[in-house]
């Protein structure tokens, strides 16, 4: 039997990166996809209502737009927390990660289809260190800002207990 995936965008403060991820995702089939952002440490209007325009714009996403800053570690963990609730599997994007509807397609076949069911989570993790040498040669071609390092993961709800 197939198992349901979500796609989970994380996002803060920055309303560009998360609409192109979006856009590239709008049209993925049979797949939930959510988006949780997080609080704004000090309020500005002009972002929060970007977030809600979006969120008309795109129905078919799920939008969790947080009232209080959670931080990093705790909107991550809260976020996933709360897509695995609906979800067998996830696939968690940083807002500036470019993931085509291909890649997220590709990776919901593995988790449903392929993915060993004693298998919980599969790093996506990628980057190259920041230094001006390095930026010179290797061009940052899959991320939209300056840092190198960028993040994901593909993960299962199903615990030790289910595999037995």
């Amino acid at each position: 039997m197939k198992r349901s995936t979500a796609v989970l965008i994380i996002g803060y403060n920055r309303p560009e990166l998360v609409l192109a991820s979006i856009k590239r995702l709008a049209n993925v089939e049979n797949i939930k996809k959510i988006v949780s952002i997080d609080g704004q440490k000090i309020p500005d209007a002009r972002i929060s209502s970007q977030w809600t325009a979006m969120s008309e714009e795109f129905p078919n996403f799920t939008w969790i737009i947080r009232e209080e800053n959670l931080g990093l570690a705790k909107h991550v963990f809260t976020a996933i927390s709360e897509a695995m609730q609906k979800s067998q599997n996830c696939i968690v994007l940083e807002d500036d990660v470019v993931a085509s509807a291909e890649n997220v397609t590709k990776m919901k076949e593995f988790l449903e289809d392929r993915l060993p069911n004693s298998a919980l989570t599969i790093g996506l993790f990628g980057g190259m260190p920041a230094i001006p040498l390095m930026r010179s040669i290797y061009q940052n071609r899959w991320r939209y800002t300056r840092y190198f390092s960028a993040w994901g993961w593909g993960m299962q709800r199903a615990g030790y207990r289910d595999w037995e």
